[in-house]
């Protein structure tokens, strides 16, 4: 097909992107991505056990949290303007995610609201069952909570569908971040984002999936080792969770360095693709 957008040739272009500006993406992530969270890791270990009866220790976590929420946006939005554009330099990227951060902020609320109101059948079957949803959540099991058994068939069909129509979902949206950027679009950068991946969504569906995998994969690797080895050295303690949650975050963003540019060049593709007559 003449408006094929390879995968490969994708990738190849993410790595031209990161053959030359890896470090400064690198950097980004570190203090978007990794200094945030475990600032935040610290703050949930003092702060959590009084947080329950000192109204004040609760705020100040719940600021943490969007805090955390605002500088990954931003560090996501500088990532994409970095591996856009040869041109585009660290200064042009941080200005522009700056300036279109309030739009990606509300389209990722709007995102996280609709998810909340598909999983309303869930707690409604739940509570027509007489069961604790937050209960659930917390742990427990269908039999302890004595879920009645087509009910307990209901929510996990139900769950299975929508994890796979989320996953669906997460890779026809896959570009929206880096349309955000672009267009300057708000909540019209979901539709537009759905018509650049027509076509597309089986070879997205895998590349989430591989990428998934890789991350996963490689930060249990790392939780496990560091987990055994601080133990080891330092012993079971805040130290050593802290220290573990730094080092797994850390493999994260830099795996998501390339995920980020194979984004910003699928984007690039696409947009390509879109203009062509």
């Amino acid at each position: 097909m003449a408006d094929r957008v390879g995968v490969g040739a994708v990738w190849n272009s993410a790595a031209e992107v990161l053959s030359g500006r890896a470090g400064p993406m690198l950097s980004v992530a570190f203090l978007t991505a990794v200094l945030p969270p475990a600032a935040q890791s610290v703050l949930r270990v003092v702060l959590a056990p009084a947080a329950t009866t000192n109204p004040a220790a609760g705020l100040v976590l719940v600021a943490a949290a969007i805090a955390v929420l605002l500088v990954s946006l931003w560090g996501t939005l500088v990532l994409l303007g970095l591996a856009s554009d040869p041109s585009v330099d660290g200064a042009a990227a941080r200005r522009a995610a700056t300036s279109r951060l309030p739009a990606s902020l509300g389209v990722v609320l709007a995102v996280v609201v609709a998810v909340l109101l598909l999983l309303i059948p869930v707690s409604a079957a739940l509570a027509a069952a007489g069961v604790d949803a937050t209960v659930l959540m917390r742990g427990a099991g269908a039999g302890t909570l004595n879920v009645p058994p087509g009910t307990a068939l209901f929510v996990s069909l139900y769950l299975l569908a929508l994890g796979v129509a989320m996953l669906w979902l997460g890779a026809r949206l896959m570009p929206l971040q880096a349309v955000i950027l672009h267009e300057r679009r708000g909540l019209g950068a979901i539709a537009r984002s759905f018509a650049l991946t027509r076509g597309m969504g089986f070879r997205l569906v895998a590349v989430l999936l591989l990428f998934g995998v890789v991350v996963l994969v490689a930060t249990v690797a790392v939780q496990a080792v560091a987990t055994v080895v601080l133990t080891l050295i330092l012993g079971q303690g805040v130290t050593s969770a802290v220290i573990v949650a730094v080092l797994a975050a850390t493999v994260s963003a830099a795996l998501a360095v390339p995920a980020y540019a194979f984004v910003a060049r699928l984007y690039a593709a696409l947009t390509a693709r879109a203009a062509r007559p």
